[in-house]
């Protein structure tokens, strides 16, 4: 009997050993994959241009055109309310405009009511981009480099969505720096290109680094 039950605990441990092994060497397997994919199959990243002190658009990055739908948020003045953002974005990264409009042409566009700590995300399996009232607080220069962010999101290839799933999976809490880094690097490029643009040009021109 005693000696009947130790076999069972025994090929149940070396079952669930197999098993674990398998299941581990396979995951291996998958991620590597994606590290593979990722090294030859880069995203699309587009050319960024930086404003001058010529440019209007720099007066209307630094202004909110947008601050009263902070408080009434109709969705059918949101979009319009866009508008200079989006012109802005013509200016600096005319890729970035497009996609915004093609999510509203193609009614992909959320406009999220309830006030929270993110400014916008982005749907990876809906396509949808999901825009908080909050960012209505924001200048329109820094709903540029919010919408820059999001489009970033877009671009990313699908091995860094499932790889962010799986170390989800593995560590048991959430792994945001596997999508997040390349989102928040091209975020400040847009910023940079918009507001610290000229002072670099200048910086270029004296010899300064």
């Amino acid at each position: 009997m005693i000696l009947g039950t130790f076999r069972i605990i025994y090929h149940f441990f070396v079952a669930t050993l197999r098993y674990s092994t398998v299941a581990v060497i396979a995951i291996l397997v998958i991620l590597g994959g994606f590290s593979v994919y990722e090294f030859f199959i880069e995203d699309e990243v587009p050319r960024i241009r930086t404003l001058t002190h010529r440019d209007r658009e720099l007066e209307m990055a630094r202004s909110n055109t947008t601050r009263s739908l902070a408080f009434d948020f109709k969705e059918e003045e949101c979009w319009d309310a866009l508008q200079p953002t989006l012109q802005i974005l013509d200016k600096v990264c005319p890729e970035v405009s497009k996609w915004v409009r093609d999510r509203h042409a193609n009614g992909k566009i959320v406009w999220e009511k309830k006030m929270t700590m993110t400014y916008a995300r982005y749907d990876y399996i809906n396509k949808k981009l999901i825009f908080n009232r909050i960012s209505f607080y924001e200048n329109d220069g820094v709903k540029a480099s919010i919408l820059a962010h999001e489009f970033r999101h877009s671009r990313q290839s699908f091995t860094k969505f499932y790889r962010s799933v799986v170390a989800c999976m593995i560590c048991r809490e959430p792994k945001p720096n596997i999508v997040e880094n390349d989102a928040y690097l091209f975020e400040n490029k847009i910023i940079v290109a918009i507001f610290l643009g000229e002072e670099l040009i200048c910086d270029r021109a004296f010899g300064k680094r």
